[in-house]
């Protein structure tokens, strides 16, 4: 809920507009660059108003950006926020979001990533598929991150939903791994990127990319 609140109000106030109002739960996600400008034309030709048509998100790194999602107490979907949600979000609603709140930030990473196996071999790997508006979690908490998966993090959000973490160094595990990244944004009805990055001790920067022969 921290960091998700810390997007708000590095963003300002909005204008009133069918706001989503408390109890709810409130993340963020990985999206890419032009997601604001794809769902604001769609939005406004569908007829929502300004302030409804305005996602609430945030440059994170290289064409990544960090996006409030919203989800209503008792719903089975999540959807992105808008402005229109955060004008109802002031005085008692935004104290009663950050004392009842949930966020991508709340979570322990050990109960979001689970250790796998590539296939037929040794080599481990850490990967989430909830798609529960909370995907942001890992890249929001890189040093927890490390400490889960035993050594300086590459990790990769190929699809909606869809994070891939590892330990690089491995010749073979790399290269297995950022194919399957590769075949996996290749294959996302919603890709976010196909590209994987390694934590410098202060921020993701790009590590990697799969091409189809290879990375």
């Amino acid at each position: 809920m921290v960091a998700a609140l810390g997007v708000l109000a590095a963003l300002g106030a909005a204008h009133a507009a069918e706001p989503i109002a408390p109890p709810l739960r409130v993340g963020l996600v990985a999206e890419p660059s032009d997601v604001v400008e794809q769902y604001r034309a769609q939005a406004r030709a569908a007829g929502r108003s300004d302030a409804a048509s305005e996602l609430v998100c945030r440059d994170a790194f290289d064409a990544l950006q960090l996006c409030l999602t919203v989800r209503p107490e008792g719903a089975e979907r999540w959807r992105l926020g808008t402005r229109a949600d955060l004008a109802a979000w002031s005085g008692d609603a935004a104290a009663a979001l950050a004392a009842g709140g949930t966020s991508a930030a709340a979570e322990p990473l050990k109960i979001r990533l689970q250790k796998r196996m590539v296939e037929g071999t040794e080599h481990a790997y850490w990967a989430s598929d909830v798609d529960d508006g909370l995907d942001a979690a890992a890249l929001l908490k890189p040093i927890e991150l490390q400490l889960l998966i035993g050594g300086p993090p590459v990790i990769a959000v190929p699809a909606q939903g869809a994070v891939v973490t590892w330990v690089p160094g491995h010749p073979v595990r790399d290269e297995i791994l950022a194919v399957g990244v590769r075949r996996m944004h290749e294959a996302a009805g919603h890709p976010i990127s196909s590209r994987i990055y390694r934590w410098d001790g202060k921020r993701w920067v790009v590590w990697g990319e799969a091409t189809n022969q290879g990375r």
